[in-house]
């Protein structure tokens, strides 16, 4: 790459600066002033780290080994593409490192190109901020299948498969599988989400037992504040034991956020004691709008206990349907509308019944939720 004085260097990826001043051969200098040389390659030489591109827009940098995709940590600003199918299973001792924290996060583009990513595997029982990527800022991920281990993820806080905490980050068609055990905001994709992210047509098949006292654990978020899920599935076994708990189909708890077009299958379920929420699309939302949800879970039990939401305050529930046969924490079917814990909006109701053979030949599931199926999306 070759460059002049107006050049900004920002632009050129690793660049270095070189300032000449040019003489002719009899060593006189000819040039009224300096001249401005702009050289720019990668940092470990000429032999770029990745298999192709400059890591541009137009240009993405190539992955197709895992060294490369762990050579992301020190690319955070650049655009990726995944050119093949990754496996894990020999990093590091199954242990896989972040990429990105809260300090250094990821703030570029990933396309994994519909490839999957296999095996991974995290041990940082003390540690925040767990996923494939730890913290995603101003950044991009979409298309991309990632599978844990049988060891799955083991964190403090801020835990998901994707990612473990994201501001103004956009996520598009992601499919995640594995289980977790973390202390608090956990999600099967993202454990935190705030400052207008958005979450699109995702995927989440998703498994935690939780023991910790006071905790929120979604199927696909965990917490969410200012963003939006929009054409998203789960399929989740969420257990939580703790006395103060927050859990939900798709969001465990979200403040002023909004959830469309997305359902929810599998079990979901806190303990008898203390103060807790469940429900079939969310556990406690303050803020914001559940519209176009479905809830097919085959058990939602709490405390404060919903077949869409736990409870909902300054929020509404619009046209959203659930599983007439539901059951609750006493073993009986849960019944719609109301909240064990708060009040009820009167623009829906909370959890409409539907039969399961209604919704799955329904048209309205086609429309929502087209899904791209070379990553695996078999809803």
């Amino acid at each position: 790459w070759l460059g002049f004085e107006n050049t900004n260097i920002e632009d050129i990826p690793n660049a270095l600066i070189f300032r000449t001043t040019c003489y002719d051969e009899e060593g006189v200098h000819y040039s009224t002033e300096d001249q401005l040389v702009y050289i720019a390659f990668p940092q470990d030489g000429f032999n770029s780290p990745f298999s192709g591109g400059n890591g541009t827009s137009s240009n993405p940098y190539i992955i197709t080994h895992v060294n490369q995709l762990d050579k992301i940590r020190d690319y955070k600003r650049r655009f990726f593409k995944l050119g093949c199918d990754l496996d894990l299973s020999n990093y590091q001792d199954q242990n896989w490192l972040a990429l990105g924290d809260n300090e250094e996060p990821f703030n570029g583009l990933f396309d994994g190109n519909n490839r999957t990513i296999r095996n991974l595997s995290i041990n940082a029982a003390n540690e925040n901020y767990q996923g494939l990527f730890g913290c995603i800022k101003n950044g991009s991920v979409k298309n991309i299948k990632i599978t844990l281990s049988s060891n799955g993820i083991i964190g403090n806080n801020y835990c998901g498969i994707l990612a473990g905490y994201c501001s103004n980050a956009r996520v598009f068609q992601c499919y995640t599988e594995g289980n977790i055990k973390a202390n608090n905001y956990i999600g099967g994709l993202i454990g935190y989400t705030t400052n207008y992210t958005s979450v699109r047509k995702s995927l989440s098949n998703f498994t935690i037992n939780s023991d910790t006292k006071e905790t929120t654990i979604g199927g696909l978020i965990g917490y969410g504040e200012d963003s939006t899920l929009t054409d998203c599935h789960t399929n989740v076994s969420i257990t939580a034991s703790g006395q103060n708990s927050s859990i939900g189909g798709i969001i465990a708890q979200g403040e002023r956020t909004k959830i469309q077009n997305c359902y929810s299958t599998g079990l979901i379920q806190t303990g008898r004691l203390g103060n807790s929420y469940a429900g079939g699309i969310a556990g406690y939302l303050n803020g914001g709008e559940i519209k176009g949800c479905i809830a097919l879970n085959s058990r939602i039990c709490s405390q404060n206990q919903g077949r869409i939401a736990g409870k909902i305050t300054n929020a509404n529930i619009i046209r959203c349907y659930a599983w007439e046969f539901i059951r609750d924490i006493n073993n009986r079917n849960l019944s719609e509308g109301g909240f064990g814990g708060g009040e009820f909006t009167k623009k829906g109701r909370n959890g409409e019944s539907i039969s399961k053979s209604s919704f799955y030949g329904s048209k309205t599931r086609n429309k929502f939720w087209t899904v791209n199926k070379k990553i695996g999306f078999n809803l």
